[in-house]
């Protein structure tokens, strides 16, 4: 034998299931108990009032029993829908998300129009971007495979280009709700109206909204693990208590006792009957804003009542909790309710307020003289933009077309601030049906890229800025360090003259010079040609880098060291060569005798040798400038300094180059003998 359902108690009670019963239980906010008694009333053929059912609707959380009575009820029901969205009932959790989705599918299946398909998207395309931008999570991807299902059924290409899948998204699969509406028009009236008995006990206490699992499933309570404490202060294990099968009755609890858990896990119609005079400061205010949100308006004003009574509360304290409701009037479209309490706020900081709802009221009513009145606020926005901030978010919650206007011309004052304003005109594009790029996004594409562009610039100037100094700080430091190379060269040009020629003196007025510091300076020169040939080359990538650099500074040579001045003893033996008929291009041919003596020579001299002749070979001017020609040689004996103590010796001919000698200073006229 099937047990005994609310609905059969309701039943069997017409007074019970009356209107009158029905109206004092919604205005004890017994929203499970409501929904037993329509229930009822459609199961005993009676009528089911559709603005009782829309009261049900975004306040209880169970999708079955609330698309029974929807499909039950009597009326417009899709214009019913359509107000609920516009007026953005449902609350904005995945919850109420997921209720604007399904009852959006369930208008449409009743034949919506195009005209009112377009109503139904514009609201749910808020719903699909504020989905959007949550973070990424298993409840989220539910709810954008639901809102796809949404944009296919009511057949509305602007939400389905927003819900395009996200190939790094995981894809789920649409929660049963959304699955179960799509079957509800295959069910006769009858069938649906049997639904409720055919159900095994444990899925009939989920559709029987007065019973007391259904209270506790809708309060809010925490889903604990079984081991810990329960919620509820009963000492009791989670599992024995609000766990278990059977759902204990909680122990009476003085309201003063309450603390702000306890009020947002009591049921909505517990808040409706408690004494709200004896909660504490917190737990009232939390009780306000949790009314405000399920938009219990009669009790809330109740509770907010006896907030503005606390005297010991600061009056801009007491203010904000009255601002929560004026928002959520707003929100809702309850201007009576909005204008109401913002003539009561007595803080300076909500002042403005009052002044928004005096100028955007007359526009939003569309009243005889609102065209005058749009005209006025206009000129005022035009003299103080930024007063116009407050009237023009309202107006844009009921005429977004307008507020698209506005909002461009808010972004052509203030291009810095663009980015919440975008934000704002893309949401009243989608409430439009307008898919995204407006213009306004476009001059601020442009603007960015042009902000962009002079950036790189002033960031390429003072990098070259930066070039340029390190460029000027190594040229001194190759300064500093050529005048010490030429010092030490002079130093042991001397050093070897006197090692030449020793002094006549039988009494030598200084001591000879010391071998060792001979070698020593030696060395110490070779690190400081090798140093310089180092700083050359930093010093040409530096110019490389900074290209638009100083064009009219000498190039280092290729090989990296500064070229000295060819000092030679007999010089009449020697003419400069002709830099017209030799500079040309010739292949470098190296003697077999000279190559056999590279190894023996210093590292330093080979390595210059190699690229003198690699400059010589491909007709480099700077090169042939330092090049000499001997005179009275059989052969055209040609001449090149390489470093300071050895001489390269090569010969011409035709499109060749021989180089057959690589000689020191002292051995130069022995060498020369040989090619008289």
């Amino acid at each position: 034998m099937r047990p005994r359902s609310p609905d059969d108690e309701y039943m069997a009670d017409p007074q019970s299931r009356s209107i009158d019963a029905i109206q004092r239980a919604l205005a004890e906010l017994a929203y499970p108990s409501v929904a037993a008694r329509l229930c009822a009333r459609a199961r005993c053929n009676e009528s089911v009032p559709l603005d009782l059912v829309c009261e049900v609707i975004p306040r209880l959380a169970h999708m079955g029993v609330l698309l029974l009575l929807f499909r039950l009820a009597e009326g417009d029901r899709i214009e019913a829908v359509i107000r609920l969205l516009e007026t953005d009932a449902f609350p904005s959790d995945p919850i109420g998300m997921q209720a604007a989705g399904i009852f959006a599918i369930a208008a449409h299946q009743l034949g919506a129009t195009p005209a009112q398909r377009q109503r139904l998207a514009a609201p749910l395309r808020a719903y699909a971007a504020a989905c959007l931008e949550q973070p990424p999570s298993t409840i989220r991807a539910q709810l954008l495979a639901g809102f796809r299902l949404v944009a296919q059924q009511i057949d509305d290409p602007v939400l389905a280009k927003m819900m395009a899948p996200d190939p790094a998204e995981p894809q789920v699969a649409v929660n049963d709700a959304f699955t179960s509406v799509m079957l509800l028009p295959l069910l006769t009236r009858e069938e649906m109206l049997a639904l409720p008995a055919r159900m095994d006990p444990q899925d009939r206490e989920a559709l029987e909204p007065i019973a007391r699992q259904i209270e506790a499933a809708t309060t809010f309570a925490p889903n604990l693990p079984r081991n810990q404490l329960c919620w509820c202060g009963s000492g009791k294990k989670f599992k024995r208590c609000h766990g278990s099968d059977t759902i204990p009755v909680a122990p009476p609890r003085s309201p003063r006792a309450l603390s702000v858990t306890d009020v947002q896990t009591c049921s909505l119609s517990d808040l409706a009957t408690m004494r709200l005079d004896q909660l504490g400061d917190h737990p009232l205010a939390s009780v306000i804003d949790r009314l405000v949100k399920y938009r219990a308006w009669d009790v809330a004003e109740r509770a907010l009542a006896a907030f503005d009574k606390r005297e010991h509360l600061p009056q801009e304290t007491r203010d904000r909790i009255r601002h929560i409701l004026v928002s959520q009037a707003i929100r809702g479209h309850r201007w009576d309710l909005a204008t109401k309490h913002a003539q009561k706020l007595r803080s300076a900081r909500y002042a403005p307020i009052k002044a928004d709802l005096a100028v955007a009221l007359p526009i939003i009513e569309r009243g005889p003289q609102a065209l005058d009145h749009l005209l006025t606020f206009a000129e005022s926005a035009v003299r103080e933009p930024q007063g116009a901030q407050g009237p023009l978010g309202i107006i844009m919650q009921t005429m977004p077309a307008i507020g698209v206007l506005l909002l461009r011309a808010d972004i052509a004052t203030d291009l810095d601030g663009a980015a919440d304003v975008l934000r704002a005109i893309r949401q009243m594009r989608v409430r439009l049906g307008l898919l995204p790029g407006d213009a306004a996004e476009t001059t601020y594409a442009q603007w960015q890229a042009a902000k962009a562009k002079a950036g790189e610039v002033d960031a390429q100037s003072r990098e070259i800025a930066g070039a340029k100094a390190d460029a000027d700080a190594l040229r001194s430091t190759i300064a500093d360090t050529v005048r010490q190379n030429r010092d030490l060269a002079r130093r042991v040009e001397d050093l070897e003259r006197q090692l030449r020629e020793p002094p006549t003196a039988p009494a030598p007025v200084e001591a000879p010079a010391d071998p060792a510091e001979l070698r020593a300076l030696r060395a110490k020169l070779d690190q400081l040609q090798e140093v310089v040939r180092e700083k050359n080359l930093e010093l040409a990538e530096l110019r490389r880098e900074s290209r638009s650099g100083r064009a009219e500074d000498p190039e280092p040579t290729s090989s990296g060291a500064i070229d000295l001045p060819i000092v030679d003893e007999g010089d009449d033996d020697w003419t400069e060569s002709d830099g017209g008929t030799e500079r040309r291009i010739r292949m470098p041919t190296w003697r077999p005798a000279l190559l056999a003596d590279v190894p023996s020579m210093p590292l330093h001299v080979t390595r210059e040798a190699i690229r003198t002749v690699a400059r010589l070979a491909i007709g480099d001017s700077a090169a042939w400038k330092a090049v000499k020609r001997a005179k009275g040689t059989a052969a055209p004996l040609h001449m090149a300094r390489i470093g300071i103590r050895h001489l390269l010796l090569f010969v011409l001919d035709g499109a060749s180059m021989d180089v057959i000698e690589l000689v020191s200073r002292e051995s130069l006229h022995v060498a020369l003998k040989r090619y008289m």
